[in-house]
């Protein structure tokens, strides 16, 4: 839906349709300026990482048998059989380099897809952000065959062609060395750094390595062989020991308590949460962040002067469009303010199989279709809002331009309505929506049915009559009754000043309800009958 309806296709000859906005702006929250639509895939991710996040809670508990008791069961079939292993360790293993090391065909899609997901995720906190000491000792009793951090791997020897040495994990080994090591480790139980020592003692010298894992059982690798591999094995341990600075650290004689879950969080504001007691509200933050656009903002598109502060402004004051307007028109106000709609400016590249594809659907008009044009400019766009200007002229100090149009602006009022700023920028903005919902119906209606443009009474009816259904909206559901008084008062004001025959379905008792003229009596404001204004030409300022 998106890449029919908002993105499309790129642009190119061939094609029929065209972006109406950059990929970035999508997802990013209505807050910073985006269209914040839902990404499905960060959502399913989301929903995943929190199943597994209870998995991991549900898992841990000893001597417990939970939904997670099959799952543990399952997972402890497909990791490497080692010594002291958990059904957690699969966190720390790689899904993408092992291959038939892990028996991948024994789990469902959703392990290995969440698996997958587990394994890419980028975390706030991690183990490095431990203290020094806490860091090594965490290091130290990590599973350390198939470990996916690099720090738990070995080197080999530099080559020329490559500027560092390949790091691997000390099971990434060719056969039969492999199943020699994962035979040890299963009869000598042996999953970190720290079952290599014994208890009270510091990292072994090569012999007492060598001698203690030597298994005289096995028939069929020969004592020679097997003090090779394990001199081999020796080496490589005790390179990853060297780079964590545990080499001189006695173990205690009762070792610590396992960490079966990794060490991963994030952090909210200055609050730090560990796996896996991340908040829910947390997660979608966890496993995906919105791209930033590196393109401009489609509002500074209006007008260079546009800044984030005009940004921000517009969406907090879209919440309170979507409140008091009918979603159709408060859609069309963001649809026109972020540049969404398909004017026939942006089909360029059709030039060549219709060269007036870029103008106005008005006959006669030999202007580009852009959004200025369509909406303030042209022939029956101008008509109407000198209307509405002079209808609003009694409140506003300026006319309204065409930025304060599109961008929703608030307008300066004159002191005397300074007081009741709020319901006259209500009327405003429904005024204001509906003209330009129906500049687009009926610039749809020219373009796509065929139809002649509508004539300018007409078209203010129309505008008016959806003013009413909003004015009646606000005064049953919006305003408190102690302030129906002043929208009383500006709407016979507007009505005073509009053309004969519009706010032709006000309810007569509305706009005279006795409230609203004491109110005026109290406050010494007279509103102007008919035979008392001065009309003057649509476009001009009127004056009692």
């Amino acid at each position: 839906m998106l890449n029919k309806f908002v993105l499309s296709r790129k642009h190119d000859r061939h094609a029929s349709s065209v972006r109406l906005i950059s990929q970035e702006f999508l997802y990013m929250r209505r807050s910073e300026g985006g269209l914040g639509i839902p990404n499905l895939e960060a959502l399913l991710k989301r929903q995943r990482l929190q199943l597994l996040l209870q998995f991991i809670t549900a898992a841990t508990a000893k001597g417990e048998r939970n939904w997670t008791t099959s799952g543990s069961e399952v997972l402890m079939l497909i990791l490497p059989r080692t010594g002291n292993r958990h059904a957690l360790d699969f966190l720390t293993i790689s899904p993408l380099r092992h291959g038939e090391i892990i028996n991948w065909r024994l789990t469902s899609h959703w392990w290995r897809v969440t698996w997958t997901w587990w394994y890419k995720i980028r975390w706030d906190i991690t183990q490095r952000d431990l203290p020094s000491g806490d860091r090594v000792l965490y290091n130290l009793h990590q599973p350390i065959w198939y470990h996916s951090d690099p720090d738990l791997h070995f080197e080999r020897a530099t080559r020329s062609c490559t500027r560092q040495a390949h790091r691997r994990c000390i099971g990434m080994v060719p056969e039969p060395q492999r199943s020699f090591r994962l035979h040890i480790a299963r009869v000598f139980r042996i999953r970190s750094l720290s079952d290599f020592v014994r208890s009270g003692s510091s990292w072994p010298s090569q012999t007492d390595f060598v001698s203690r894992l030597m298994d005289f059982t096995l028939l069929s690798t020969a004592p020679g062989l097997q003090i090779k591999w394990l001199r081999v094995l020796y080496k490589e341990t005790t390179q990853i020991v060297e780079r964590l600075n545990a080499r001189s650290i006695v173990w205690p004689a009762s070792p610590p308590l396992t960490q079966v879950a990794p060490y991963l969080g994030c952090t909210i504001g200055t609050k730090t949460f560990l796996v896996p007691a991340i908040p829910r509200t947390a997660l979608l933050g966890v496993v995906w962040q919105p791209v930033m656009p590196a393109k401009p903002h489609p509002m500074t598109t209006h007008s260079r002067h546009v800044d984030d502060e005009q940004i921000t402004s517009f969406i907090k004051h879209g919440k309170h469009l979507r409140k008091i307007l009918l979603p159709v028109f408060e859609d069309l106000q963001f649809r026109v303010t972020f540049r969404l709609l398909p004017l026939r400016a942006r089909f360029w590249f059709l030039i060549a199989s219709n060269p007036r594809i870029q103008y106005c659907v008005r006959d006669g008009c030999n202007a580009i279709e852009t959004e200025q044009h369509l909406f303030f400019d042209c022939t029956l766009a101008s008509r109407l809002w000198g209307h509405l200007n002079q209808v609003m002229s009694p409140f506003f100090r300026t006319r309204p331009t065409w930025l304060d149009i599109v961008l929703a602006k608030k307008m300066r009022l004159r002191g005397k309505w300074k007081f009741h700023v709020g319901a006259i920028h209500d009327i405003w903005d429904a005024l204001r929506t509906a003209a330009l919902h129906f500049i687009w119906k009926d610039r749809n209606r020219c373009l796509f049915d065929e139809r002649l443009p509508t004539p300018e009474l007409p078209a203010l009816s129309a505008i008016f009559t959806t003013l009413e259904a909003h004015i009646r909206f606000f005064s049953r559901h919006i305003y408190e009754r102690d302030q129906l008084s002043a929208l009383f008062m500006i709407v016979r004001v507007m009505k005073s000043y509009s053309l004969p025959g519009l706010f032709t379905h006000m309810d007569t008792e509305f706009t005279a309800d006795f409230h609203g003229c004491k109110w005026l009596e109290r406050e010494g404001m007279a509103v102007p009958s008919q035979r008392s204004l001065v009309r003057s030409p649509a476009g001009t300022e009127v004056k009692p």
